[in-house]
């Protein structure tokens, strides 16, 4: 696969999981998993969305993979950093 393909899935992944992130989000605005909550006895919680590594800290070596993925953007291991990263 080529780097075009690879992003192309990426933002195809990313899209499917937010679409299912929002729809449960809603679902527990309405009150539709209150008796699941209930008898876990635990409080509705809604699932954050993932922000890449831009919404979150990065641990150092993790920064580091990331700051060398960004200087290799050729280099195919940088692809799988990046994804593994979130962005």
């Amino acid at each position: 696969m080529n780097k075009d393909a690879l992003i192309k899935l990426t933002e195809i992944r990313r899209n499917i999981a937010a679409r299912a992130i929002n729809k449960y989000n809603e679902k527990v605005d309405k009150g539709e998993f209150n008796k699941y909550f209930e008898a876990q006895g635990i409080a509705p919680r809604k699932i954050d969305m993932p922000g890449g590594a831009s919404g979150r800290n990065l641990s150092p070596q993790d920064q580091a993979a990331l700051d060398w993925a960004k200087s290799n953007p050729n280099d195919p291991r940088a692809v799988r950093i990046r994804l593994k990263l979130g962005m």
